[in-house]
């Protein structure tokens, strides 16, 4: 095989493995936020934990995620391990990161995230390089880098791809934010090749009202706008609602409104929490466009927590029947998460259910873990609540409610 040949299986390899694990990161639901609070209070830290994930019909091969976390005073470690069955019935490395975050003075910080893949023979393999630079200033600016590596035949690092995203303050209840999209052209010089603007403006003292244009470089250098999204976030006591509509080009070149999603998410600081998340979209598979919106999906997350401080979250899809597209919305699938701490650590149970064609739920995906970390299970998401709550410290503006992610049931494939 070629060095170019194993270089393009490797990368296959590595983008199978980025996907299942994005399935096995997103677990958390609705406690994931609340769990990085809890560890934010807590300090500097090191812990690790272990999870296993099976199906239950046996056609996806079973994995085994091991993540190693270390902190001290300017800076954070990690290390995450996925392994597979392999021959003879014992797991075996499959894909690695490794990510390290360095607090370089009060306002920069500097990651660097190395991802590897395992080639024919075992032997490790680095796929790609990710480094990022978040730089702030006292008047609350900020500006982050975020530049992507990939080997090439050679073994040698080329940029891929970077992303400069800068933050401004306008005005009192006014943040604006641009971010650019570099690509390399023909040559190998990074050009622009996406451009986002998005601004978020204070309206009253509970609403934020938001504003985001995507456009793309047209071969005349210059931008074409292809999607709008805005809406608005707005606190109503203990529920927090967000609106979003989303804008393309129509048939006449004209925006309209494409897809809207109504989010509501009550307050989980009692440990009681809900979230539900409606899909609307002209779109809906066998049935003709006519321009009109109609619900496709609605996700409500549910989370509950007992005095002994074990923490139960529900989610249930419902989708529209693709057979009878004009039925109401139908159960599809269920996941069911339950996290217990105890003395000696955190244990964790993930079932992901679907729904067969006689309406029954069937387990499809089962994980099992445990942390030596009491308390909370760590899980690394990239949450738009995250996100949003940091603009709300910079606005002074509500928190935008960002939509749980809907997990799937899917595996890396037996060998």
């Amino acid at each position: 095989m070629t060095g170019c040949q194993t270089l393009l299986r490797l990368r296959h390899i590595a983008a199978a493995s980025l996907l299942l694990l994005g399935v096995l990161t997103s677990g958390a639901l609705l406690q994931s936020q609340t769990n990085s609070q809890d560890q934010k209070d807590s300090g500097p830290q090191s812990w690790s934990s272990t999870t296993e994930q099976r199906d239950s019909s046996g056609t996806a091969n079973a994995t085994r995620t091991t993540v190693s976390h270390k902190e001290d005073k300017n800076s954070v470690t990690e290390k995450r391990t996925i392994e597979r069955v392999g021959d003879g019935g014992r797991y075996q490395p499959y894909l690695e990161t490794e990510r390290e975050t360095v607090h370089v003075n009060a306002t920069t910080t500097k990651t660097v995230e190395r991802t590897y893949a395992r080639d024919a023979n075992g032997n490790r393999q680095l796929m790609q390089v990710t480094q990022s630079e978040t730089q702030g200033s006292a008047g609350g600016d900020q500006r982050v880098t975020r530049t992507t590596l990939n080997p090439d035949a050679n073994g040698s690092l080329q940029t891929v791809r970077r992303e400069i995203e800068d933050s401004k303050q306008l005005s009192p209840g006014v943040q604006e934010t641009k971010t650019t999209v570099l690509g390399p052209d023909s040559s190998g010089s990074l050009v622009p090749v996406q451009r986002t603007v998005e601004r978020q403006t204070q309206s009253g003292e509970n609403s934020v009202k938001f504003h985001k244009e995507t456009s793309s470089a047209d071969i005349n250098g210059g931008w074409q706008t292809n999607e709008i999204r805005e809406g608005s976030v707005t606190k109503n006591g203990a529920e927090q609602v967000k609106e979003e509509n989303v804008l393309r080009p129509n048939g006449d070149g004209k925006f309209a409104v494409a897809e809207r999603t109504v989010s509501r998410d009550s307050d989980p600081k009692t440990g009681n929490a809900k979230s539900t998340v409606e899909s609307f979209s002209t779109s809906t598979p066998g049935m003709a466009d006519e321009g009109t919106l109609r619900l496709n999906q609605r996700v409500t997350t549910t989370q509950s927590k007992g005095t002994d401080g074990k923490k139960v979250t529900r989610q249930q899809v419902e989708q529209r029947n693709a057979g009878n597209p004009g039925d109401s919305l139908g159960l599809t699938q269920q996941t069911i998460q339950v996290v217990s701490p105890g003395p000696n650590g955190t244990t964790q149970s993930r079932t992901v259910q679907t729904v067969d064609a006689n309406g029954n739920l069937n387990s499809v995906w089962v994980n099992m873990g445990r942390t030596d970390q009491s308390g909370a299970i760590q899980v690394d998401t990239n949450s738009n609540q995250a996100k949003a709550a940091d603009s709300k410290s910079k606005a002074g503006a509500p928190a935008s409610a960002g939509s749980p992610n809907t997990p799937a049931a899917q595996g890396s494939p037996k060998r």
